[in-house]
């Protein structure tokens, strides 16, 4: 059976909020970390699409075990999506989650989707 991969968009520059929302801490930890946690659990495989500029997302991802992908913050979320399509298989089942997004371990809807993308 094959198991989606997760892509979770995580490039923006969170312009509004003047400091990068994927490292705020929740419950003790980077929300970047939390959101991979999340989609490791119901993926084979984690793909994030980070800014080349923040070192800080890059050891985040790695630590988890997920792929970085550079997508450049200038760009338009259309983008950063296409950049982390492009490094998986066609056809492949993909869940796809926002990095400003709070995804916590566990979600049902997670599971639920991953189960459908992987039939």
């Amino acid at each position: 059976m094959m198991q989606a991969v997760g892509i979770l968009l995580a490039a923006g520059r969170a312009r509004r909020m003047g400091r990068p929302k994927i490292l705020l801490r929740v419950k003790g930890e980077p929300l970047l970390a939390r959101s991979l946690a999340a989609l490791g659990e119901i993926c084979g495989r984690t793909i994030a699409v980070l800014p080349e500029e923040l070192p800080a997302a890059w050891k985040i991802a790695q630590g988890a075990g997920a792929q970085g992908i550079a997508g450049a913050s200038d760009d338009e979320m259309m983008d950063s999506l296409r950049s982390g399509l492009l490094v998986i298989p066609r056809g492949t089942a993909v869940c796809v989650a926002l990095g400003d997004q709070q995804l916590r371990p566990g979600l049902p809807w997670l599971r639920t989707l991953a189960a459908l993308g992987a039939k």
